[in-house]
């Protein structure tokens, strides 16, 4: 994961200089250059989605790579919507500070009262899990966590599986990503409006700012897929996309779609 997430970040910093480099004299983006990196990227495996560049409010470049769907051979295009992942965790913290506003919550509030079985609890402030100081082991880092990512989770067992993985270091110690620290924020924030986190975004943040295409749930637009470049030493197809959408097809090797003639 960590190597997909290095080129994609790779990409992404290509892009920001690729744009910011490949200009003519009107001050127009280079659309074929960029049309060409991205296709690169495509055909390396190294890339799928939707790129949108703007300049002074009007979209100025806006290309889409990869697919929608792999097994239905749906591409993507500019009005494919992607799950965003840990971008959301932005909106968490705004509507954190937007109770902090109102006077529900405070940074220096410990936990306890909403999580009394998690170490520590009594020491480990809101502003802790915002800052990623909380201590709290990283769910996502569980040996097992690939074997039930996309089976949804009640609050009950997300709960349990945070207090098993219990703490890396003493509140405040070191700062240490953890997916746990937002699973928490987000189940405070249920708890302190009496609504779903679903409601409290339509209400706090999309609704206010007109984000018609930014809510909570899966839309049924767009698979998500993970990229391995590695296949296994028995030789079978394991390289390529796979899916992480519950009840679809356990993997979608790019390699062999080609040979079948799914995709162009």
């Amino acid at each position: 994961m960590k190597a997909i997430m290095k080129n994609f970040y790779i990409a992404m910093l290509l892009l920001l200089l690729t744009v910011g480099s490949l200009t003519v004299s009107a001050q127009e983006i280079a659309t074929a250059k960029l049309d060409r990196y991205f296709e690169a990227l495509a055909g390396k495996d190294k890339f799928m989605g939707s790129v949108s560049v703007f300049r002074n409010g009007t979209e100025i470049y806006a290309k889409s790579v990869g697919f929608a769907d792999i097994d239905k051979g749906v591409a993507a295009d500019g009005g494919t919507q992607y799950c965003i992942g840990s971008i959301s965790k932005t909106f968490t913290a705004a509507m954190v500070f937007q109770a902090i506003e109102a006077g529900k919550l405070s940074l220096s509030q410990t936990i306890e009262g909403w999580f009394p079985t998690i170490g520590n609890a009594n020491r480990i402030t809101v502003g802790q899990l915002l800052s990623h100081r909380s201590g709290i082991h990283n769910f996502t880092a569980d040996e097992h966590y690939l074997s039930w990512h996309t089976r949804e989770q009640t609050r009950e067992q997300m709960i349990e599986r945070i207090v098993r993985g219990g703490n890396d270091f003493e509140p405040d110690a070191v700062t240490k990503y953890s997916n746990s620290n937002y699973v928490l924020l987000s189940y405070i924030l249920e708890t302190v409006y009496g609504k779903s986190y679903a409601e409290i975004l339509a209400g706090k943040i999309a609704g206010p700012l007109k984000l018609e295409n930014t809510y909570l749930g899966v839309n049924g637009k767009c698979n998500s897929y993970k990229y391995f470049d590695r296949c296994r030493p028995d030789g079978r197809p394991r390289c390529g996309f796979y899916s992480l959408h519950p009840g679809r097809s356990e993997q979608v090797c790019r390699r062999a779609v080609l040979r079948q003639g799914g995709v162009g």
